[in-house]
């Protein structure tokens, strides 16, 4: 009864997560990283995530995708250690690692990196010190892009693999 609900909120969530990551990583962040070249612009650039609240949105999906998805591999695992055997468990372990890989990423050195640029930007730091700490940002915000999209292309495949595997 709770498995159709838990994997509606898992899947709801992972989209939005994941497309808000690549969205951010591969559009928004590298054309607000033009804005923080003054200080002017670092400061309405993080006002502007700050009213929208870029960041709390990725942890509040991040965190609904990792809650249901660790309750739904909970009942999985009810089954044994012998869930992970075959083509379709390993699909699911690899994506539940990428998926924390991406969390991991995101919680940590993404979100620290970028707070430094903010606090650069605000104390108007010279443009090539914030180009760089900018630059090491927007890598790992990449990174962590690159993980999301794994882990959604591996459960995405799961089923099918599964359905494959038991022909």
């Amino acid at each position: 009864m709770l498995d159709p609900v838990l994997t509606a909120v898992h899947v709801f969530c992972a989209i939005l997560w994941g497309g808000g990551g690549i969205l951010g990583a591969f559009f928004l962040l590298p054309a607000f990283a033009r804005t923080l070249e003054s200080a002017e612009g670092g400061e309405r650039t993080r006002a502007a995530l700050a009213q929208r609240r870029y960041g709390l949105t990725q942890g509040v999906f991040a965190g609904g995708t990792l809650l249901s998805g660790a309750v739904l591999l909970r009942t999985t695992l009810s089954q044994g250690w012998g869930a992970f055997r075959g083509a379709g468990g390993m699909v699911l372990g690899f994506g539940v690692l990428i998926g924390l890989g991406a969390y991991v990423i995101g919680a940590g050195p993404l979100r620290r990196r970028y707070e430094r640029v903010l606090a650069l930007a605000r104390s108007g730091a010279p443009v090539p010190e914030l180009g760089r700490e900018q630059a090491r940002a927007l890598r790992s915000a990449r990174v962590a892009a690159w993980h999301l999209a794994a882990a959604g292309l591996l459960m995405a495949f799961h089923g099918a693999v599964v359905q494959w595997a038991a022909r």
